[in-house]
């Protein structure tokens, strides 16, 4: 055999070693990637899962304020109302002519 053969021969091995190492690492490179998609949505996951919860207690509570509201309003509203019909008589004291003065004493 001639020395060009072996290394035709030679050539042609470190080719296929190149090409089985490359894909073996593409393999495993394209698994990690895989895997560390795995771990970025379980953690985003994990994340979102507690804030929508908050987020679903704020809205029952934006309802439950909006109620209190609503409630609020609309009694003020009655008792305006209520005072509106005769206003004078929050402002007329009981027994106008009965009227005592007041004197204050120091002890002396």
């Amino acid at each position: 055999m001639d020395i060009p053969f072996f290394v035709f021969l030679d050539a042609v091995g470190a080719i296929v070693v190149f090409v089985v190492v490359t894909s073996s690492r593409l393999v495993s490179l394209t698994e990690r990637g895989q895997a560390s998609r795995s771990d970025v949505d379980a953690q985003l996951t994990r994340r979102t899962d507690p804030a929508l919860n908050v987020i679903g207690s704020m809205k029952g509570y934006a309802a439950h304020e909006r109620d209190t509201r609503h409630a609020v309003v609309r009694a003020r509203e009655a008792t305006l109302s209520a005072r509106s019909k005769d206003p004078r008589r929050y402002f007329k004291p009981d027994g106008l002519g009965e009227r005592q003065v007041l004197t204050v004493s120091l002890g002396s």
